[in-house]
């Protein structure tokens, strides 16, 4: 669930990356599907398509910017930073010609990045499209290895391949460029139709060998996932499309295609367990779930998709996705974000602890006066001593200072805090442990255990 909620927060970065003024051709599935079959092996279960030409990154930076309620002024350039170089890299990719830009996803691939295919149109220019994309080198697929990539041994390449663009790693160009043909996938053209005309189209396409290999390996779901056949996914989903429009004017279209009217009413069943099953425990139980979403129900009925016929339906439009995203993905989005934040910071203060400990090496065993110290001797950098959920804030923790050796379980730095919050901080301890503490009777213990030692605050 964490890629998924990270999947869907890079779709909204990359919906507003750009907005060009060409004259577009009417939306055509038929050819959206043509333009990607020769890419597609029976391995692939996710399409993705991004019309370029329809992008508005200075919308979707400022939607996203409110949407997660970005208002330090370190989030901010960051944000600031990222869109700048997003719409440079898509800039570049209109200006060489290209309009449409796919995503790949194989088993065959994994657990490598998405291939990247940029279809060749009229007029294209294929040498200005690959200097657009950064970090790529450009050659042969089948070149040696680079041991220093970080990518199992193998660096990110670009290369013309069958009328395309191709940006990824050179195992997954060398795959498709000896494909004898395109393995054939007659629900494509279906799916980019049932995504409609939008900016971004994402379909999932399992495979008939996909659905028999968790029928056979796994006719019955795990009391864990509701029990019951596992035919009720691989029946009630064939396929799935979803379409979507970014800010100013969000939409969003889902379609999921069943075998018939009795699985789709089956898979439908399933889902509206699942949808809600899923959000709780992304917002943290049942009962976080009530506080942070009082009308849980309410939202989630209006967005799980409805059956008609043997497919199952939502659309939403811009007022609906607006309350959709504020009531449903913010919750658990901004929780996820305050729980990085949470680990970064915990990271943070073993860093300082570390700091000391090397400070105490090198000053028989004393501890610094103060963290100043620590950035003064350059045992310590500056951006350490921030929180990540205090940006702006210079000096994100308090250090209490010990006297000789202390106790190995004696409070030396926790996150600062003029009033004590609902969740807890992060205090760091002399052996150099970090631990989350949520009750403030249990911190100002030990905060007073460390003064009545001998301890500077």
């Amino acid at each position: 669930m964490r890629r998924a909620l990270t999947l869907v927060v890079l779709v909204q970065v990359a919906c507003g990356l750009a907005q060009a003024q060409q004259p577009k051709p009417s939306y055509d599935p038929q050819s959206a599907a043509k333009a990607i079959a020769p890419f597609i092996d029976e391995l692939t279960l996710a399409v993705i398509r991004v019309d370029l030409t329809r992008l508005d990154f200075d919308a979707t930076f400022a939607g996203l910017q409110e949407m997660l309620k970005i208002s330090g002024e370190h989030e901010a350039k960051e944000l600031a930073k990222a869109k700048s170089e997003m719409s440079k890299v898509v800039g570049g990719l209109i200006k060489g010609g290209a309009r449409d830009m796919f995503l790949v996803m194989s088993l065959s691939d994994l657990p490598r990045p998405l291939l990247v295919v940029l279809p060749l149109g009229e007029g294209a220019d294929a040498e200005a499209i690959q200097r657009a994309i950064p970090a790529a080198s450009r050659g042969p697929a089948s070149r040696p290895a680079r041991e220093d990539s970080g990518r199992g041994g193998y660096h990110p390449t670009t290369e013309v391949v069958r009328g395309a663009v191709l940006f990824g790693l050179s195992p997954q160009i060398e795959r498709v460029r000896k494909m004898d043909k395109p393995h054939n996938r007659p629900e494509l053209a279906k799916a980019f139709a049932a995504a409609g005309d939008t900016t971004v189209q994402l379909l999932i396409l399992p495979t008939d060998d996909a659905r028999r290999v968790i029928e056979e390996m796994l006719p019955e779901l795990p009391a864990e996932l509701g029990g019951g056949s596992s035919k009720v996914f691989t029946r009630g989903m064939l396929w799935t499309a979803i379409g979507a429009d970014p800010p100013p004017k969000t939409k969003l279209a889902v379609t999921i295609q069943s075998e018939s009217p009795d699985a789709a009413k089956a898979f439908h069943k399933t889902l509206v367990r699942y949808l809600r099953t899923w959000l709780i425990v992304l917002l943290g139980g049942e009962d976080k779930a009530k506080q942070l979403v009082p009308e849980l129900d309410k939202h989630l009925a209006m967005v799980t998709p409805k059956v008609a016929d043997d497919r199952l339906t939502l659309t939403l439009d811009s007022e609906q996705c607006d309350a959709a995203i504020s009531a449903l993905v913010l919750p658990p989005l901004q929780r996820g974000r305050q729980q990085a934040r949470r680990v970064t910071s915990a990271k943070n203060i073993q860093v300082i602890l570390v700091a000391c400990y090397t400070y105490g090496k090198q000053h028989k065993d004393a501890w610094p006066a103060d963290l100043q110290t620590l950035v003064d001797g350059k045992i310590l950098t500056a951006e350490v001593l921030r929180r990540p959920d205090q940006p702006d804030m210079k000096d994100g923790y308090v250090y209490v200072q010990p006297r000789g050796k202390p106790d190995h379980r004696r409070l030396v730095i926790y996150e600062r805090h003029d009033a004590w919050p609902a969740d807890g901080v992060n205090v760091g301890f002399a052996d150099g442990h970090v631990e989350w503490i949520m009750k403030e009777a249990r911190f100002k213990k030990l905060l007073e255990a460390a003064v009545k030692a001998g301890a500077k605050p």
